[in-house]
């Protein structure tokens, strides 16, 4: 052992500045219910450690039984300091559906909030704290979800009218069904949607042993919220590459059941599960720890955005177009004398445009781009220029199939 002679040393310590990281893709508001006295002084949050300066601690979650620190929590463990959260907190008494319902006071200070955020927000994480008893569903999911659903769509569907397109992900609390009867979320219609029913069932242990009750149904959405903030929009928050999830020891579903304790392989009840699109950990024979199986959306697989990667992609296109082409509103554009259409040259500027600003923002999300202005369009008469743009997305290992078989050297005909 060397020696070493007295003194006093000092180290620098580093990561509680909680620098932004600047990731614009992965923007994240979440949205909690929580009691009236339970108070945030920072609706912008850049660590675990802001967020437990502006109130939200394990000791405030378990003064209010309510999980407000815990999905925080869970944000950012995945996302990582310095990736930017927004909180809003709204009455325990909000049910999802009154959340995604026009008149009802949470609906309009959901509104109010993206308003204020002009746009800049790219994925809604909804978690609640129910007021009232919560009664599991036969079909897996409680009433009160499968009503918010179309609802969410909606919401989702107007701010995408209201040029600020977002995905949202819900919070699937209390699932007690089985894998068959459970409801088929691919069903409903709503691509811009996603559910997640998964948990660690220890956390929940330890949480309700402490007197936390509400934990007991809960699911982390934090968390899926988290990974999606942290990956590029085209990007799966199942990829195996992208590591196992933190905290998770011994995942189940929110309603207590492990995930072990269910059927694997085609046909078992993880499969059913991921087939009827909701997102959940499991394990990967071979691999340490638990891993998303996927990011299904609440859509029929055939739907162009059957997968959180390829609605964040699409809508990440159409942010950037319209910011590109705002820039020619109410400007004069060339005619071409003989023909009254647009000359070629304001055709190829149009097109070449918007092209090389996709293809420059957006080089590692697509695999290609084409944009085709119609040259034939009467600007004169119609005062209306379309472009029709088309993105080929990047492809998804989602099955590899690999043959293992011997050879024989000496056999001729292998």
């Amino acid at each position: 052992m060397l020696s070493e002679r007295p003194n006093v040393n000092v180290l620098l310590g580093n990561g509680n500045l909680a620098r932004e990281v600047d990731n614009p893709d992965g923007l994240a508001l979440l949205v909690i219910g929580a009691p009236a006295g339970y108070q945030l002084t920072e609706a912008l949050l850049y660590s675990l450690r802001g967020a437990e300066l502006a109130g939200a601690t394990a000791e405030a979650d378990l003064a209010a039984n309510a999980l407000v620190y815990e999905h925080i929590k869970d944000y950012f463990v995945e996302a990582g300091d310095g990736a930017a959260l927004r909180v809003l907190l709204v009455p325990n008494a909000t049910t999802m559906a009154q959340l995604f319902s026009p008149g009802n006071a949470a609906y309009t200070s959901l509104q109010t909030k993206l308003k204020e955020e002009k746009g800049v927000v790219r994925l809604l994480g909804v978690a609640l704290n129910p007021a009232a008893a919560e009664v599991a569903g036969g079909a897996g999911i409680t009433a009160d979800l499968l009503a918010a659903i179309p609802l969410a769509q909606t919401f989702a569907n107007a701010e995408f009218d209201a040029f600020r397109p977002l995905d949202i992900v819900l919070e699937g609390r209390l699932f007690t069904g089985t894998a068959t009867n459970a409801t088929d979320l691919r069903t409903l219609n709503a691509p811009s949607v996603a559910v997640t029913i998964g948990r660690d069932q220890l956390r929940v242990n330890d949480l309700v042993a402490a007197g936390l009750t509400l934990a007991n149904k809960f699911a982390q959405v934090g968390k899926v919220l988290g990974r999606l903030s942290a990956m590029p929009v085209q990007r799966s928050i199942g990829r195996v590459k992208s590591g196992a999830l933190e905290g998770i020891t011994q995942a189940s579903l929110s309603g207590s059941t492990l995930v072990t304790s269910l059927s694997d392989g085609k046909g078992g009840d993880l499969s059913i599960l991921d087939g009827k699109g909701y997102i959940f950990p499991l394990i990967h024979a071979g691999k340490d720890g638990f891993f998303y199986n996927n990011d299904a959306t609440c859509v029929a697989k055939t739907n162009d955005y059957a997968y959180l990667k390829l609605s964040r992609t699409i809508k990440k296109a159409a942010r950037i177009a319209r910011t590109i082409y705002l820039e020619e509103l109410l400007d004069d554009v060339l005619i071409d004398r003989a023909t009254g259409y647009l000359p070629a040259i304001e055709v190829s500027r149009f097109q070449q445009t918007l092209k090389t600003a996709i293809e420059e923002q957006m080089g590692e999300n697509i695999s290609a781009v084409t944009v085709y202005v119609d040259p034939k369009q009467n600007v004169l008469s119609a005062s209306k220029i379309k472009a029709l743009v088309r993105v080929v997305p990047r492809g998804t290992a989602e099955q590899i199939e690999a043959t293992v078989e011997y050879n024989n050297p000496f056999n001729t005909a292998a």
